[in-house]
């Protein structure tokens, strides 16, 4: 029994490791900002001035969008305000692609 509570925690932690992608973008500077029409999964745009890490392969790598329904959204517009109007960095953490091959950010750091 053990046994084969072991085999299936190993299944389900290699399952989960497969159906979740995503990961860090590395520490960039903000080009711009763009609050778009908060329709499907579009919403708050960030465009870097540099390429990103790009952990998802999506074929945009300069464009991170943080969808309307995306939790913290309020939160995440606030970071990147400030990040741009402080000349700081910010680092996502992406998930997926948006229908615009754009990273989906979930979450953001700022770097002091």
């Amino acid at each position: 029994m053990k046994r084969i509570l072991k085999i299936g925690g190993v299944l389900l932690s290699a399952f989960s490791a497969f159906s979740f992608a995503g990961g860090n973008t590395g520490f960039q500077s903000i080009d711009y900002l763009q609050q778009r029409e908060c329709t499907a999964n579009k919403g708050f745009t960030i465009t870097l001035s540099s390429a990103h890490a790009n952990p998802d392969s999506c074929a945009d790598n300069l464009q991170l969008e943080v969808p309307c329904d995306t939790p913290g959204f309020d939160q995440m517009v606030s970071i990147s305000l400030t990040a741009l109007a402080a000349d700081k960095e910010i680092q996502a953490y992406v998930s997926g692609c948006d229908g615009e091959a754009q990273a989906k950010v979930v979450a953001l750091t700022i770097k002091k």
